[in-house]
């Protein structure tokens, strides 16, 4: 047998996705259909979190061994031999407050030493890249961003959410329930707005909570306006974001902001935080507000719903995202990088 030009951690495969997981599963099946890239599973019966980071710290690597080591998520080894490891953000060091204190006492010690000891690190976003060089200024540093899936093209078939085929009425939120996300401002920006507006034009919050973040301070107990609607599949996801009013994305910071290029896809009118990340993604793509804005926040909002975008600007975003972002070419750029050092 042949030996392996270069193995792909997958211990994300027992994980919910979302983010990362997104990333790393969308990657991992385009390099596993080319010959000599291998993969590095988890074995089966090491069901729980805290064995899965044991096996990847100690087993793993020495799996890998002198064959190149591609890792895409957090479940990945603080020391391989030649091993190339993706970062979407930098947040538990420089945000600790946004997570629980248990979460940074053990993650982020093991972030630092996965990007100090990496052979080469590849950043979702050009602002990313910007920070880790200003970290680890001797590493090797190259941008590999995010993607949308074919399932968020307006040409893939839909699957039915709730009432989502039959309104274009709501507001739309979508991730995770964590601080950065910033649904505590939408919602005191939302909750101030007309009522006449709030009851033809409900928000809708996307996303589920995991246990690693501070709370989210998010309280929308006896508001009829307001829905959670918890985790989604991808297909019922894309049909939310076709036939939302707007998709309003408040974050106060990201890596990438992956719901922005998914609803740009799904040709939806995007408003968007005004961050370098998002100004890098989507450019002229989106409208801005301040995130710490409730008043720009809310005339966003109405702008949006008073005047939406005509079909053929939604579908000038769509093309323009769709020429900067694929699957294809950041496996690939993955792939050399990972081979290379």
């Amino acid at each position: 047998m042949a030996r392996p030009q270069l193995f792909v951690n997958r211990l994300f495969g027992s994980q919910r996705v979302t983010g990362q997981q997104r990333y790393a599963s969308e990657v991992a099946h385009l390099l596993l259909s080319r010959p000599g890239v291998v993969p590095l599973d988890l074995p089966s019966a090491l069901r729980s979190s805290s064995a899965a980071h044991l096996w990847a710290h100690t087993l793993l690597p020495l799996k890998s061994g002198a064959v190149p080591l591609l890792s895409m998520t957090a479940r990945s080894p603080m020391f391989a031999r030649r091993h190339t490891v993706v970062v979407h953000d930098l947040f538990p060091l420089t945000h600790p407050e946004w997570y629980t204190r248990r979460y940074i006492a053990t993650h982020a010690p093991v972030l630092a030493a996965q990007l100090r000891n990496a052979t080469c690190l590849a950043a979702v976003s050009q602002p990313v890249a910007d920070q880790v060089r200003e970290r680890y200024s001797d590493k090797i540093v190259i941008v590999a961003p995010n993607a949308p899936s074919p399932q968020f093209s307006v040409s893939a078939s839909a699957e039915k959410y709730i009432d989502a085929g039959d309104t274009s009425s709501y507001i739309l939120a979508v991730g995770s329930l964590d601080p950065r996300k910033n649904f505590r401002g939408l919602v005191d920006a939302y909750t101030g707005l007309p009522d006449h507006f709030r009851r033809s034009h409900p928000l809708w919050i996307v996303g589920g909570r995991a246990s690693s973040y501070a709370s989210a301070g998010v309280n929308v107990a006896g508001d009829r306006d307001i829905r959670t609607l918890g985790y989604v599949t991808d297909g019922q996801l894309a049909t939310l974001y076709r036939h939302a009013a707007a998709v309003v994305v408040p974050s106060l910071d990201e890596g990438f902001g992956l719901p922005i290029v998914e609803a740009l896809m799904s040709r939806a009118h995007v408003l968007a935080s005004d961050i370098p990340v998002f100004r890098w993604v989507a450019g002229s793509a989106v409208s801005y507000f301040d995130p710490l804005s409730l008043t720009e926040m809310r005339r966003a909002i109405l702008d949006a719903v008073a005047s939406p975008k005509p079909l053929v600007s939604k579908a000038v975003d769509a093309q323009y995202i769709a020429d900067r972002f694929s699957w294809t070419d950041t496996a690939e750029l993955l792939f050399q990088a990972a081979t290379r050092h």
